[in-house]
């Protein structure tokens, strides 16, 4: 059975069922000990490029798979070209500074994961606590137990077979390490509070990882960032997160601290907003966290 060496935290064993912020023990009990005793922990929240059933709904929704799994389109070519581009720009911005891409179990977020694993050359985890808010608000209504989700099986099969799933065994068979995390219950209430917390957890060990998720997620991310590095009371209100737009959150890391939130503000959090729109509440001065956003980008809703 394969296992993640990166030291995320999510793909051991003790730690496929449970999710909790982490302390200080399990923290020490996850360390990787190829890092150096001090280092910088950085963490990238990705959304996820073009969607299917936005581009082309009519013909999304006429197909065998949209009719079956009508919220879990694939990317469109526009889509996969996007995720090939972002995978570039963090690389040549971080080099090889991040170890594992850790994505949703939607379709669109594991085929952008795929495109950004070939240009780092790492792992893909699948990780069920990035997914979508499972609500009706982004679902529609339903019945419980909601909207079918895919299958483990079903998410491998768009993994290509030069893109190995961290946790999968030399016999190419799945293992429960590739796939963690525990769906969300229909009708979920506080989604955006567990994708916040998804990513507060990630932090174990100190290593880098790219996480592949949605709109929510990353705006999320951007705002509390903001805040904790600002050292301010009020959030920014981040208007827009287009396709593959991303947010790096990185600190000074060491494998003794106390567990540290992203509104810490003594956490010592550098925010790059990557081409995302954001107002800012104090002031129109944008400038020295807002770069210049790709007025190319489509308009669409953050899903």
């Amino acid at each position: 059975m394969g296992q993640c060496n990166a030291g995320c935290g999510l793909c051991g064993d003790d730690d496929l069922h449970s999710f909790n912020k982490p302390t200080a023990a399990t923290g020490a009990a996850n360390i990787d000990p190829t890092l150096e005793e001090k280092s910088v922990l950085r963490i990238a929240v990705v959304r996820h490029g073009e969607r299917a059933d936005q581009a082309a709904p009519k013909t999304w929704f006429r197909s065998m798979l949209g009719k079956r799994y009508p919220f879990d389109p694939p990317l469109t070519l526009a889509g996969t070209k996007q995720a090939k581009t972002l995978g570039k720009e963090l690389l040549a911005r971080y080099n090889g500074e991040f170890s594992m891409v850790i994505s949703s179990p939607f379709i669109r977020c594991i085929e952008t994961a795929v495109e950004i694993c070939r240009v780092f050359g790492v792992s893909l985890c699948v990780d069920r606590e990035l997914g979508e808010i499972f609500s009706p608000v982004y679902f529609g209504a339903w019945d419980p137990p909601g909207p079918p989700l895919r299958t483990a099986e079903e998410i491998a099969a768009y993994i290509p077979n030069d893109v190995r799933i961290a946790g999968v065994g030399d016999d190419g068979k799945l293992t429960q390490d590739g796939f963690v995390g525990n769906p969300p219950v229909w009708p979920e209430k506080s989604g955006k509070v567990r994708l916040a917390s998804r990513v507060e957890a990630v932090k174990l060990g100190g290593a880098g990882f790219i996480l592949v998720t949605h709109g929510d997620c990353v705006a999320g991310c951007l705002a509390l960032g903001l805040v904790s590095q600002r050292n301010e009371s009020m959030a920014p209100t981040v208007t827009k997160v287009p396709y593959c737009g991303y947010v790096v959150l990185e600190r000074p890391f060491s494998h003794h601290e106390e567990p540290v939130g992203l509104l810490d503000a003594d956490a010592g959090w550098s925010v790059h907003n990557g081409h995302n729109e954001v107002t800012d509440p104090q002031g129109p001065d944008l400038s020295l966290w807002n770069p210049a956003h790709d007025k190319k980008a489509p308009t669409e809703t953050v899903a």
